[in-house]
């Protein structure tokens, strides 16, 4: 998956339901694990409970819970199996806002996030798309640079 677009994880119909994860721009050069690294993540995730699927059935009323998500980007071709509009978005944000510690990512090529009124943080930043959104060109594919968002929170010590 290190080599696929960003370890994404993607079914695709024309794959007759396989894995079909773009290659991103194919210049994988460093190493596919790195022992350590591994050893770190499994070290951080002892005791965690992780979980997928609809957001309002994942999450725990703890108030000293972490919380990340990662939903479908605003107008974005892939709706993961399940419509996820702005009316759902405005939910997950609002459910968010209350929280003590969590992070919120989102594609932000337009106004919208600076449209919503919260309490959280927002950090934006700058990236290159490396599969889905290039296009080819004599020298070779080029990919799209794009605008992230962060929304965050964190109300109390973070320790790890």
């Amino acid at each position: 998956m290190k080599t696929g677009f960003n370890g994404i994880y993607q079914l695709n119909q024309n794959t007759n339901g396989r894995y079909g994860t773009p290659a991103g721009l194919l210049n994988q050069k460093d190493e596919v694990y790195n022992r350590d690294v591994l050893k770190w993540w499994n070290d951080a995730l002892q005791n965690v409970t992780i979980k997928s699927g609809d957001w309002k059935d994942a999450v725990t009323n703890d108030p000293n819970g972490f919380f990340f998500f990662d939903p479908p980007y605003r107008d974005s071709f892939a709706d993961y199996g399940n419509g996820f509009g702005d009316e759902a978005l405005v939910s997950l944000l609002d459910f968010a806002d209350a929280q003590n510690l969590v992070f919120v990512a989102n594609r932000a090529d337009d106004a919208w996030f600076d449209n919503q009124s919260r309490s959280m943080q927002v950090h934006y930043f700058d990236i290159t798309y490396t599969a889905g959104r290039r296009k080819k060109t004599e020298d070779g594919f080029v990919a799209k640079k794009a605008r992230e968002i962060l929304l965050y929170k964190t109300n109390r010590a973070v320790m790890v």
